[in-house]
């Protein structure tokens, strides 16, 4: 490598300064140095290009195989170097550094090695050094825009156990915040069927207490109701209070119906039963449905209808499959 044949240049003198005297090696010597035009930091940065270029594959980036070194100029003024990937495939070496770093090692001696019109190579041996330490350390370089997206891929890539810690603290902060929203939906869901059940146990408290109040006293003169007057008065309130609420409204004249048939009113347990059974319910209250059914089966049975009874049972025990 011929560094220190060139003249130090000063980099804040705008002034250039030219070689005298004309000491290189053709090979790896840049084509302004051959010839005798000014020269400077970049022919320095040409040469070690050629350098680690001739390293990497065995080869020279312009030359063929057994070509006069002499032909270099000519070569390097009028074509493009041969590219890192081609050579590398020709001497069929392998690059263990992953295809990314393949492509900016072969963008950056690119730049170093191409010549002619526009060419404009590293501003200094730094520059071409801090690209080169890039390369290895998988950094972007300075020569090209390089995408955000490709950009954080690197940065992933070089920070891997940094990366997996904040991939593991994202996920947990993602679990945990669903599971938080999980218990507050759930916790939502007791408070309303709680409120709900509360509201539903106060209406049968109010529904039962006024079962016992006469409604004209006056006329009662204090005498204490029969059985069948308390729940006449619950059958007419049913149809006014809890029609807002089918499934307490099936579910409070079932019971009412059973305490009928239990006083021998058949014909009205029946008559209760099957006003129940026609509110319609959600599919949900199968089960409800069931015990209607076979609640209507046995007053039928007390009735003596046999097959009206059998027939109400089939149909409950098929809606409990």
């Amino acid at each position: 490598l011929d560094f220190g044949i060139a003249k130090p240049i000063d980099d804040d003198s705008a002034r250039e300064e030219v070689t005298t005297a004309r000491y290189f090696t053709l090979r790896y010597a840049a084509p302004e140095q051959v010839l005798g035009e000014p020269v400077g930091t970049a022919s320095d940065v040409y040469a070690l290009a050629v350098v680690l270029f001739e390293l990497l594959t065995g080869r020279h980036p312009y030359l063929p195989e057994g070509a006069d070194a002499r032909s270099l100029v000519s070569q390097a003024l009028t074509r493009q170097p041969l590219s890192l990937r081609r050579a590398l495939q020709a001497a069929k070496r392998s690059w263990p550094l992953g295809e990314a770093r393949l492509r900016d090692l072969d963008a950056l001696l690119e730049k170093a090695l191409l010549r002619g019109d526009g060419a404009v190579g590293h501003a200094s041996m730094a520059a071409f050094a801090e690209d080169l330490q890039a390369v290895l350390e998988d950094r972007p370089l300075s020569l090209r825009r390089t995408p955000m997206i490709e950009r954080t891929w690197r940065w992933l890539r070089r920070h891997r156990l940094a990366a997996a810690s904040m991939t593991l603290g994202v996920l947990g902060l993602l679990v945990g915040s669903a599971v938080a929203l999980w218990q507050a939906q759930l916790a939502r869901v007791e408070r309303d069927s709680a409120l709900h059940e509360a509201e539903r146990a106060e209406r049968i408290a109010g529904f039962l207490t006024g079962m016992f109040t006469a409604p004209r006293p006056i006329e009662n003169q204090g005498a204490p109701l029969a059985a069948s007057e308390l729940l006449d008065r619950a059958r007419e309130r049913l149809q006014d209070e809890l029609a807002d609420d089918p499934l307490l409204r099936v579910q409070l004249t079932a019971t009412l119906a059973e305490t009928y048939r239990a006083l021998g009113l058949y014909e009205t347990a029946e008559q209760l039963l099957i006003e129940a059974l026609a509110v319609p319910l959600p599919d949900s209250d199968a089960p409800q449905r069931s015990g209607l059914l076979l609640q209507l089966g046995r007053v039928l049975s007390f009735q003596a209808r046999w097959p009206e009874a059998d027939a109400q049972l089939w149909e409950a025990a098929d809606l409990a499959r």
